[in-house]
């Protein structure tokens, strides 16, 4: 598996599912991160377990709260086109 979030929160050992995200996420790229979300949601969708669930979403919480939000790379404003603007 190539998403070390999705392996870590499916892992049966406790050494893979106690790593903690901020572990995981050191010196990742903005692209890289951005790919990893996106897989990440798309098994939180899938999952019918639970957990799983629970734990992707608070994965996806922490990477979109304090890795995106606070990265230089991303821009913190975006461009509303005219006619999102004009149906306001």
């Amino acid at each position: 598996m190539d998403n070390q979030l999705i392996e870590t929160i499916v892992s049966d050992d406790d050494n893979i599912r106690n790593r903690s995200i901020n572990y995981l996420l050191k010196g990742i790229k903005t692209d890289e991160l951005l790919k990893l979300s996106e897989e990440l949601e798309e098994f939180r969708k899938a999952s019918g377990n639970l957990y799983h669930k629970v734990r992707a979403s608070l994965f996806l919480f922490v990477i979109y709260r304090f890795y995106l939000q606070e990265n230089p790379e991303v821009p913190l404003y975006g461009k509303i086109p005219f006619n999102g603007v004009r149906r306001a």
